[in-house]
């Protein structure tokens, strides 16, 4: 299988941050990515098309075709901006990461997603047990 698939399969699997539990159910559908050649093929050609240059959008392209595959999901937008109309310049405030229809659940769901990797330097030693862990900026820490 390609890393695309690896990193789809690992996407899948990994413990949220927030508990997403709704009333027993899981807002996140289950279990798109079995051992399926047909599915891995189309994965393949999906992320060939994105930009995989960065951490966060290559994440998001792996959310982007999780949602549209996933039987019990109907994806309606990704990365949407808001705007305050309000501002002269910089009106933009946020992004919605991906609204879907839940068929299961019969529910919109509106899903942030986010990703980030945090390195240990050993040469910074203070009194703070987590500062030694840089983010991907000098100023992000743990």
């Amino acid at each position: 299988m390609s890393i695309f698939y690896s990193d789809l399969q690992w996407l899948e699997q990994s413990s949220d941050i927030v508990d997403l539990k709704n009333n027993k159910h899981d807002l996140l559908p289950q279990n798109l990515a079995g051992s399926n050649d047909v599915l891995a093929n189309e994965l393949d050609v999906f992320m060939t098309s994105k930009n995989q240059f960065m951490l966060g959008t290559y994440y998001e392209a792996l959310w982007e075709f999780y949602l549209a595959q996933h039987n019990e999901c109907h994806l309606i937008a990704k990365n949407i901006q808001i705007n305050d109309t309000s501002k002269k310049t910089n009106p933009t405030i946020g992004e919605m990461d991906f609204i879907y229809w839940h068929k299961v659940l019969k529910t919109y769901v509106h899903l942030e997603v986010a990703i980030k990797y945090y390195l240990e330097i050993d040469h910074q030693v203070t009194d703070q047990a987590f500062s030694k862990w840089v983010g991907p900026k000098c100023n992000d820490r743990l």
